[in-house]
């Protein structure tokens, strides 16, 4: 008697003409006949009855909590990967951004560059000035020399 149920086991001590097993098997009487169980051997001990459907019930359990926490794992891997690809989302948008913003400073840069170029150019024409530093210096110089020659 386990567990407060009396089970039905059978050995078979010798048997003609096949083979021999050591094991004992349960013995289960139904209304449709004799049956005989596998042995079932959980830490070292033979289960039969109720032990045994407790026994299996649990392996199932643990089985199923097995799978659950496999699941829950995978699923919050892929939110981690997720929060990563998110991340280097904002990081690429974010790079874009400045390459667009260096783009245009140079772009800006070299427009207010050949406005200055065309401002002088402008200013050069309303003064009637000299066209180029180097000729405003020979320019210049001619003048200075024309005024000694005056004024001696």
């Amino acid at each position: 008697m386990q567990d407060g149920e009396r089970n039905r086991a059978l050995t078979i001590v010798k048997s003609r003409g096949t083979g021999h097993s050591n094991q004992v098997r349960e013995l289960t009487l139904a209304d449709d006949g004799v049956t005989l169980t596998d042995v079932f051997v959980a830490q070292g001990k033979v289960l039969m009855g109720v032990a045994r459907w407790e026994w299996e019930q649990e392996e199932q359990a643990e089985k199923q909590r097995t799978e659950v926490s496999a699941e829950l794992k995978r699923l919050q891997l892929q939110l981690a990967q997720a929060e990563a690809a998110a991340r280097l989302q904002v990081v690429k948008t974010e790079m874009e951004a400045r390459n667009a913003e260096i783009a245009v400073l140079a772009q800006a840069t070299g427009s207010a560059s050949r406005l200055l170029v065309t401002d002088k150019e402008v200013l050069r024409k309303m003064r009637h000035g000299d066209e180029e530093v180097g000729d405003a210096k020979r320019t210049g110089a001619k003048r200075a020399a024309s005024r000694q020659r005056g004024v001696n």
